[in-house]
């Protein structure tokens, strides 16, 4: 039986999973039988018809190693890739299945990559990846940009991961709000075209760090707009509590009514300036009461917990330029004893 997926036109059984016979090629599927553009593509190049057949190998590979309910997932991914992959290649009005192979060749590339690390457990828990790939179309005066991946198009690439376990199912959601809701614009809780357009941008967020109490999970934005000098770039930290099954708040850690705020920023304020001893004027602050500084202290998303201390990272252009990144500043526990609410025990809250 041949399993196939058709999206947009294409009728593609390699990624889809399909294995026939007797192909003219090394791809998943029978080139004899090649009828899109994107099928004939794939056929006149053994390099991408060679990356054909080994997407259809790891994304079974994949499949085979979670739940029902985590194939469905998979699955729908995957056919919203293909669909993006469609558009940014123009596959529909293509005419020469060589400018077409060409295209599609570096998509595929990123795509067995993110299928090479789909499925992973940590401390007992699998892990798969989820993704939503996004095009949107540039502005006419970026046609001409030296920078676009694909000629008309920016593109927007989200991954992440959740845990195969319906335990995990509030952690899940929350980090799947998480990652579209940082991609969509100012209009809307979700990610459309329009977030995609002018840049070629890339979100992702790595297998989370487990301790008794918390569940610490990194994540990270670059984005390089059509035209642009140097790219943006930015991370960030989601701290999901394992008891109570919600997102970290400050007052989970400090106590109220104490200046806990006001010593982060004094104990910033006075690394920032060794870091910054021969280049003080790079810095944007003036002083550890400095808003800009204040607003990163405070926010649990700059924190990190080790067994030192509280680490606290700059994001790009908060105290200084990107050509001058901060490093990140440990507070130590023994300094923020007195701040610290009395149940809160830092151990717990440290990844393994």
């Amino acid at each position: 039986m041949r399993f196939v997926s058709m999206v947009n036109g294409w009728l593609l059984c390699g990624i889809a999973a399909c294995f026939a016979v007797g192909s003219l090629h090394a791809a998943s599927f029978n080139c004899a039988k090649a009828a899109t553009p994107q099928e004939k593509a794939i056929c006149s190049n053994k390099a991408l018809s060679a990356q054909d057949s080994e997407m259809a190998v790891i994304y079974h590979r994949a499949l085979a190693q979670v739940s029902a309910s985590a194939k469905e997932q998979v699955r729908h991914d995957q056919q919203q890739w293909l669909s993006w992959l469609a558009t940014i290649c123009n596959a529909a009005s293509s005419k020469d299945v060589s400018v077409l192979a060409q295209c599609m060749t570096a998509p595929y590339r990123d795509r067995i990559d993110f299928f090479k690390n789909a499925v992973s457990v940590k401390d007992g828990v699998l892990f798969y990846a989820r993704s939503n790939y996004l095009a949107g179309k540039d502005d006419p005066q970026l046609l001409n940009s030296p920078s676009p991946q694909f000629r008309g198009w920016g593109t927007l690439a989200i991954t992440w991961y959740v845990a195969d376990d319906p335990a995990w199912s509030h952690w899940n959601a929350s980090m799947t709000e998480t990652m579209t809701k940082t991609a969509a614009d100012d209009k809307s809780d979700r990610p459309h075209s329009s977030d995609a357009s002018n840049a070629d941008s890339t979100e992702w967020a790595s297998i989370p760090d487990i301790s008794e109490n918390l569940i610490t999970t990194r994540m990270s934005f670059e984005s390089m707009g059509h035209g642009a000098a140097h790219p943006t770039e930015y991370s960030w930290t989601l701290h999901w509590l394992r008891k109570t099954e919600r997102e970290l708040q400050a007052t989970h850690v400090f106590r109220a009514n104490t200046p806990w705020k006001e010593m982060l920023a004094m104990a910033c304020w006075k690394g920032l300036k060794e870091q910054f001893a021969d280049d003080d004027g790079s810095l944007f602050i003036k002083s550890a009461q400095d808003k800009d500084l204040l607003d990163v202290v405070k926010d649990p998303s700059s924190w990190s917990f080790t067994k030192d201390g509280l680490d606290i990272s700059f994001p790009e252009y908060s105290v200084s330029p990107r050509v001058s990144p901060a490093d990140d500043i440990t507070v130590p526990w023994k300094d923020l004893e007195s701040y610290l609410n009395a149940g809160f025990v830092p151990a717990q809250f440290v990844g393994k």
